[in-house]
């Protein structure tokens, strides 16, 4: 209850600001401030001259005096380019160029404007603005998180956690608006991520070497179609900065965690270099367990399982690239990702199983454990072709991917009741490796200043070979002999070529998109140990439309309508088992069939002075939608497996509301409401069921010039709904502080997760007629980091300082940065 009243208040409080805002008196202004110190000190200017200067044609914008603190602000600015000039009587001047003023950012803040006392020379700066926390584009929406310190520390799930319309469970399963099947691709591209241990690689890639999250739930023509909810893009950071710069990344966490990483960047001509490494050493402990009423078996009514356990992973993360442009036509690019990691786990298990008397009629302990290697290794080629005197492009993308992953485990049963004298001991040896080619060309054709055709052509091979082996103890020969029905090899070679025309235009304020997109997939299974083999093949078109009509200079309305479909996963179709322990196990589904969605979103923005606000409702339609289910093998033990639900129905509402109140303070939130109907009367008349389900998300940044920066988070995650039960409700509490020293080269900082330890993930099974079960799984979430980070080199984001003698000082002209 005390959950439901937080995130209802959160969603009255969006809601107020905004029905607030929207009687306000919009405008398309905004406004520069900063203060202006004397340089060496921390001591304020009083009486400084700001004046501003339009960029486009060097018009006088605006002016004021710094008060007795040293801070300035000029208001009623229109937005566009400027540069500041800053004068003071026995100083000297300071010119800061590029400065832009948009709908996301119309305030911008200088925080802090040197001069230097008796000098005769004009110092320039170049800046670059101040990204907005969330840029919206036409077809998508961005999440600028380089500099966000709540994320210190972290990987790439604690930087989706605090993205609006995703959930990430206490298990790291990511879901976009309530679906876990969910594309999602770094920096385009697959990056291992299409396989059984997303999670696992989401967890292992470094928050401080993510730059931005794209979110795209309605994806045109030009994406794959893959993907039932949308597709979730990382873009990793890249540096171009003139000259070389770098910085080196320190971090310790509770529970023995660790963190270490060094970025470098080059660029000098035509030629930008660029590599990063980044280690992380994990340590996290693990418990759970789950209740099973058995209702067909009277010797096994109720089974209580009770586990725990401690995790240890070790990760090396390696990041290259060469960027090198011919002539401004041509340029040629080669990027590639490595990833090594290694983990152990250690556990225990008490299992025991009651008849209906309640009398134990089965008792025993088990202790498990396991050792883990893999990589994932990411080679890019990519080259890009201009026409001179057009903005026609050409772009060719070739990617290789590779990703392999060993797993020795092992498990061994203690027998209590009744007693064993040869008890299970147990042995897996799990070999798994993906082959991943993508080739692309993509034609970009404008017509006129609105209107383009976008044509393209991509090749998608993927091919899995996944080598599982299980070996039992032979206690009367006292030597491990192979399982053979638990031992099996499955290949899996997936080719999907595709093609696709878009054309997009502009009639005064309406503007569409039109796609439509043509995919046909070829699949070869082979399961070695049984030499069966299966084939599919199938050709579908994808259509796609975006139209969008602004309402005035700060509203816009759009409609977007997708055509995607979601195929099986090579781990879920491979039928044979793989033992979890003695009354749990695993098992793909080669019967499954593609599932097929149609979305349409209706959404609607908001641009005022300092905020922004965004509405959006959607309908979702999957057919043959894949679950994940769980079902009695026999009287003891249950297996996972996958099946096709008849028919799932998703629609809902996403609130996202973006304020910049003052210079110093940013907050941003999100509500969001979808209701879930499930139909997987194929399977049986019982199931059915339905769902509605809240989230919502509040997030403030304060910073405080020259002292520190807060940044605090708050997610709640409300009841969601599977054909056989659900999904109990969760919550984080994060919060972070930074503080800069040295210009800025050193920045020390101290972040808490889930500060209340309320990320639990459990799930109740209760729509099944031949057992009930409730399972809980809990890891140590509630962690602290402290984060040390140094910058060398030309490490600032600007172009280094440019002087000019006083003499030069005439009627400023135009700056470059109006074209």
């Amino acid at each position: 209850m005390f959950m439901k009243f937080i995130i209802q208040k959160s969603g009255f409080f969006l809601l107020f600001t905004f029905l607030g805002f929207f009687s306000a008196n919009a405008q398309e202004t905004g406004s520069i401030s900063g203060m202006v110190t004397e340089k060496g000190t921390t001591n304020p200017i009083s009486n400084a001259i700001i004046t501003v200067y339009n960029s486009e044609d060097s018009s006088k914008s605006g002016a004021t005096e710094s008060d007795a603190t040293g801070n300035f602000k000029i208001e009623s600015l229109s937005l566009g380019n400027y540069r500041v000039e800053v004068t003071m009587i026995g100083y000297n001047t300071a010119v800061v160029r590029g400065i832009t003023l948009t709908k996301d950012n119309p305030n911008y803040v200088i925080k802090s404007v040197s001069l230097s006392q008796g000098m005769t020379e004009t110092e320039e700066i170049v800046v670059e603005s101040e990204k907005s926390a969330i840029e919206f584009q036409a077809d998508r929406k961005v999440f600028n998180v380089e500099n966000q310190p709540i994320t210190q520390g972290g990987s790439a799930i604690d930087v989706l956690k605090n993205i609006p319309s995703i959930s990430v469970d206490n298990d790291g399963n990511v879901s976009l608006r309530g679906s876990t099947n969910v594309k999602i691709t770094v920096d385009g591209k697959p990056f291992g991520l299409q396989g059984q241990n997303r999670s696992t690689i989401l967890d292992q890639i470094p928050a401080n070497q993510i730059s931005s999250i794209e979110l795209i739930t309605n994806p045109g023509a030009k994406f794959d179609a893959e993907g039932t909810s949308g597709v979730i893009n990382i873009i990793l950071k890249k540096s171009d900065n003139f000259g070389y710069n770098g910085n080196i990344v320190l971090s310790t966490g509770t529970q023995d965690k660790y963190t270490g990483s060094l970025n470098l960047n080059a660029k000098k001509s035509n030629w930008n270099v660029y590599g990063n490494y980044d280690y992380r050493q994990m340590d996290f402990n693990m418990r759970g367990g789950f209740q099973r009423y058995n209702f067909i078996d009277p010797n096994a009514a109720y089974l209580d399982q009770n586990s725990s356990g401690r995790f240890r992973n070790n990760n090396h993360f390696v990041k290259a690239g060469l960027d090198y442009t011919f002539d401004d036509l041509n340029s040629l690019s080669l990027s590639g990702n490595y990833m090594y990691r290694d983990g152990k786990r250690n556990g225990r298990i008490n299992t025991t199983q009651y008849n209906s008397q309640n009398n134990i009629s089965n008792q025993l302990f088990s202790i498990t454990g396991d050792d883990r290697t893999g990589y994932t290794l990411d080679a890019n080629l990519n080259y890009l072709r201009k026409w001179k005197n057009s903005k026609r492009t050409l772009t060719g993308d070739f990617t290789f991917s590779r990703n392999d992953d060993d797993l020795n485990s092992f498990t061994n049963e203690n027998p209590i009741t009744p007693p064993n004298p040869t008890p299970l001991n147990r042995k897996q040896i799990n070999k798994d490796g993906t082959n991943n080619f993508i080739g692309t060309l993509d034609l970009t054709n404008p017509f006129s200043e609105t209107n383009k055709l976008e044509t393209g052509v991509k090749a998608t091979i993927n091919d899995i070979d996944r080598n599982y082996r299980t070996e039992d103890y032979n206690w009367n020969t006292n030597q491990f002999a192979n399982n053979v029905g638990l031992t099996n090899q499955f290949k899996y070679k997936e080719q999907v070529y595709a093609g696709y025309v878009s054309y997009s235009g502009k009639l005064d304020n309406f503007s569409y998109i039109l796609g439509v997109r043509a995919e046909q997939t070829n699949t070869d299974g082979e399961l070695v140990t049984t030499n069966e083999t299966f084939k599919t093949n199938y050709f579908d078109l994808f259509p796609s439309a975006s139209l969008s009509q602004k309402l005035g200079l700060t509203e816009e309305i759009s409609l977007s309508y997708s055509r995607r479909i979601q195929r099986p996963q090579a781990w879920a179709l491979n039928p044979f088992k793989q033992s979890i322990d003695a009354y749990n196990y695993f098992s793909g589904n080669p019967n499954l069939k593609p599932e097929y969605i149609n979305s349409i979103e209706l959404s609607f923005i908001k641009y005022l002075n300092t905020t922004t606000i965004t509405p959006s409702v959607y309908y979702r339609q999957s057919d043959n939608s894949i679950s994940r289910v769980r079902q009695l093998l026999d009287s003891n033990v249950a297996v996972v497996t996958f099946e096709n639900y008849a028919k799932t129905k998703t629609y809902g509402i996403d609130f996202i509301v973006n304020s910049q109140l003052f210079p110093f303070l940013n907050i941003n939130g999100s509500v969001s409401y979808f209701k879930t109907e499930v139909d997987a009367t194929n399977l049986a008349t019982a199931l059915v069921n339905e769902n509605s389900t809240m989230s919502g998300r509040v997030g403030a940044m304060f910073t405080a010039p020259d002292l520190f920066n807060l940044q605090v988070s708050y997610f709640y995650s409300g009841k969601i709904t599977v054909a056989q039960g659900t999904l109990d409700p969760f919550q984080s509490f994060d919060a972070s502080i930074t503080k800069d020293f040295f210009d800025r080269r050193l920045t020390l900082g101290f972040r808490v997760s889930d500060i209340f330890n309320k990320m639990n993930f459990k799930v109740n099974i209760t729509n099944d007629q031949n057992f009930r079960e409730f399972i809980e799984m809990k890891r140590d979430t509630r962690t602290a980091f402290f984060t040390l980070t140094y910058r060398f080199g030309n490490y600032k984001d600007q172009k280094p300082p440019k002087r000019r003698r006083n003499t030069d000082q005439q009627q400023p002209q135009q700056d470059g940065f109006g074209f």
